[in-house]
């Protein structure tokens, strides 16, 4: 009797009513697969709920310019700049245009291949210079001056109409990022050469072919803490700057006559003016 219920319950157990060890593993693997998953889940959604979002995030960003931001202090100045009057005096450089501006002497530049121009530095007031930050502005005791007002008068007129080539140089005082600078002394170039470009209109032939150039920024602090703000103190290195070349033999290259001219200069061989040399700022840029 006791072999017959064995018998039963075995044959049970054979027919799926009893227990079976493969199908209990197999539900203990889709319960160990749900927990895992479950768990998966649970994280990705707290790592969802605790991502940094930014207090001020639909708030408006102040931001202040580039150049008023503190960088680490350059060499200090080593000398002051020239006033006019001094480089007049000195026989550096002559007034005209109602002593609106003042020009150099004329210099040599040659190219690589010998060929040579004759270069002279136009340079306007020391009363009047670039806006601080700005790139197409100009003042004059803090007051915006029109560009193409600064290129009448027939002394101007006479020398822009007569030159080959002008070259308008722009430059940049050394506060605030280097780079932001240098796109301050390229667009400073480049709207003289637009404001120029109205004067040949008044020239009884073409008038000169204009290009535009960089200087970049000045390499000499002024006496203000490290590179912070200080237009007052660095008007000086935001002058407004034109080259005039005039009896260029054919084919020059006029990049290299400047170039080579310019370092003429600042070699001071024939006593040119004394505050502007390449030497004084970072960069030499011929824009297209």
């Amino acid at each position: 009797m006791v072999d017959s219920d064995q018998r039963t319950k075995v044959g049970k157990m054979a027919n799926g009513y009893g227990y079976d060890e493969n199908g209990g593993r197999r539900r203990w693997s889709i319960l160990l697969i749900f927990l895992l998953l479950l768990g998966f889940g649970a994280v990705a959604v707290w790592f969802w709920m605790n991502q940094e979002t930014p207090s001020n995030a639909n708030q408006p960003v102040e931001v202040s310019h580039p150049s008023l931001e503190a960088i680490p202090a350059p060499t200090p100045l080593t000398r002051k700049p020239v006033s006019d009057e001094q480089a007049v005096e000195d026989g550096t450089l002559s007034r005209f245009n109602d002593e609106l501006w003042l020009e150099s002497r004329s210099f040599i530049g040659t190219d690589t291949n010998g060929l040579t121009a004759n270069l002279r530095i136009y340079i306007l007031s020391q009363d009047y210079a670039w806006a601080f930050g700005e790139g197409a502005r100009v003042e004059k005791a803090a007051q915006s001056v029109a560009l193409a007002s600064l290129f009448n008068g027939t002394d101007f007129r006479d020398r822009f109409c007569n030159s080959d080539h002008l070259m308008a140089i722009g430059t940049s005082s050394f506060e605030g990022p280097q780079d932001l600078n240098h796109r301050l002394a390229r667009t400073r170039g480049q709207a003289l050469v637009s404001a120029l470009s109205s004067v040949k209109a008044a020239c009884s032939a073409d008038g000169p072919t204009l290009l535009a150039a960089s200087l970049g920024e000045h390499a000499e602090t002024s006496p203000c803490p490290g590179r912070v703000r200080c237009p007052e103190a660095t008007q000086s290195q935001r002058r407004i700057l034109l080259v005039g070349v005039n009896g260029s033999e054919a084919g020059i290259n006029y990049d290299e006559a400047l170039w080579s001219g310019m370092r003429r200069f600042d070699a001071g061989e024939d006593g040119f003016f004394r505050d502007f040399r390449l030497a004084d700022y970072d960069q030499f840029e011929v824009l297209d």
